[in-house]
């Protein structure tokens, strides 16, 4: 509690336990542990040599020159957080608060890299589950009522059927590798592929964050899922 405090500007005080911004509401508590293992899995691909703003590019996706150079582009962690509904902001906290809490080690001072502590890997491994805290924002002012049809295309119109098909290949896949489910494929990619039902190799090519290798690696498997849904 101490280093949560810490890092929102407070002190902790024993005798004050309950009026504290956290234990009186005043700072939301979100299971981010996805958000995590996607930072620290970039972490562990870079070397651990790096720090939290280009690490967050690189789970972005973001296309800047540093990126292309080191060929970070070509990481499997590579744009993984596209589909999380995060800024860049927002994904900067959760760098802030695995270091507050002491899951990342920051090393060296004019160009700090961050390391994963013993703590760290328990998370990013599956072993224990991590709590973003942020402080609660103001309720936005209610916008006018959306038609059906607005509020549908903002959704997305995917088919959850199929959607729910092709996660489960991507959880069989991520088992056989021992890596995360997002490794392979981001929610946000099955949901562009149970929206558009791509059914050959350059169809795929379409989708977000489908590459030439994830596509030579994973492209037959979610095909041949699309192909025998469609023929139902």
């Amino acid at each position: 509690r101490r280093q949560i405090l810490a890092y929102f500007g407070e002190t902790y005080e024993k005798a004050n336990c309950g009026t504290c911004d956290i234990c009186a509401g005043g700072v939301e508590r979100t299971d981010a542990t996805v958000e995590a293992q996607m930072i620290m899995s970039a972490i562990m691909r870079t070397g651990q040599q790096f720090g939290g703003n280009h690490v967050v590019d690189i789970v972005l996706g973001a296309n800047t020159k540093k990126i292309r150079q080191l060929g970070h582009n070509r990481l499997k962690t590579y744009g993984v957080g596209e589909g999380r509904g995060r800024t860049k902001r927002s994904w900067r906290r959760v760098v802030d608060n695995l270091i507050a809490q002491g899951h990342l080690l920051p090393r060296g001072q004019d160009y700090p890299t961050l390391q994963l502590s013993s703590k760290g890997r328990d998370v990013l491994f599956g072993r224990a589950k991590f709590t973003l805290f942020e402080k609660k924002r103001k309720p936005p002012k209610p916008a006018a009522k959306q038609s059906s049809l607005a509020r549908g295309a903002m959704m997305g119109d995917y088919d959850l059927a199929l959607f729910e098909r092709l996660r489960a290949v991507r959880t069989g896949l991520a088992k056989a590798q021992n890596i995360p489910p997002f490794v392979v494929f981001s929610d946000r990619t099955l949901h562009e592929m149970a929206r558009d039902m791509p059914t050959t190799s350059q169809a795929m090519r379409q989708i977000t964050g489908v590459g030439e290798r994830k596509l030579a690696q994973y492209g037959q498997d979610f095909l041949a899922v699309i192909g025998k849904y469609l023929s139902q």
